[in-house]
This record gives C-alpha cells, sequence and structure tokens, in this order.
C-alpha cells in the first residue's frame, strides 16, 4: 500500500486565512501567542504536542463562542478537520483543562480577551 503525501502550499494558506473573519484571525493570532508557534504550523496537519494544544484551545474557545463543530473543523486547517476529529479535539481540551494547570491558564487567558465583532 502506497503513502499519499499532501504539501500545503502558501497559496492554499492564503486562500484558507482570506475566508476568516477578523475576530477569528486575531483569536488565532493571540492564541498562537499564547502557545509559542508560528501560525503558520497551525493550518498544517502537524500532531506536535503544541501544535495540537493550540487548537484544543481553540476547539474549545470557538465552541463556546456557540460556532458549530463544522464550522470549528474549517477554521483550525487549511483542509478541514470532519466533525468527529473536532468532537475528539474539544474532549482531549475538556480533559487538559481538568487536569493540566498550564493549559487552564492558556484557555483562562483567552477567554478573557476582547476582540472586534467582525
Amino acid at each position: 500500500m502506497s503513502k499519499i503525501t499532501f504539501v500545503l502550499t502558501q497559496e492554499m494558506i492564503d486562500r484558507h486565512v482570506s475566508k476568516l473573519t477578523n475576530k477569528e484571525l486575531s483569536v488565532i493570532n493571540k492564541t498562537c501567542d499564547i502557545v509559542g508557534i508560528n501560525i503558520n504550523k497551525l493550518w498544517g496537519a502537524s500532531c506536535k504536542t503544541d501544535v495540537s494544544n493550540c487548537r484544543k484551545l481553540l476547539s474549545l474557545y470557538f465552541l463556546k463562542q456557540k460556532y458549530t463543530l463544522v464550522k470549528i473543523g474549517k477554521i483550525l486547517r487549511a483542509i478541514p478537520l470532519d466533525h468527529t476529529s473536532v468532537i475528539y479535539s474539544i474532549k482531549c481540551a475538556k480533559n487538559h483543562y481538568q487536569r493540566e494547570l498550564q493549559f487552564k491558564n492558556w484557555y483562562n487567558e483567552l477567554a478573557c480577551l476582547k476582540y472586534e465583532s467582525t
């Protein structure tokens, strides 16, 4: 069985980012700053801990903002996550929030911020 490799181009990233609202992009930028990752790492398929934590924080934040699972999946990756992946991410995020002080601090910092509504 051969493995299919997919390369995310800058054009694809730019197209994805252009579909986000100012608020969504602001939240994403701030979350990447809080966790300490480059925003471009977020759009791909990386499963590294810092990138995964950033996605989990964003999943939980956007869920609390009443976003649908499908919309959260579209926001988090240039190649959208399906709703079951988002559900799993939220489940993990809630678990991290209960058990890990650093994750809880990151989420609380993010939740306290005010964003423009455009």
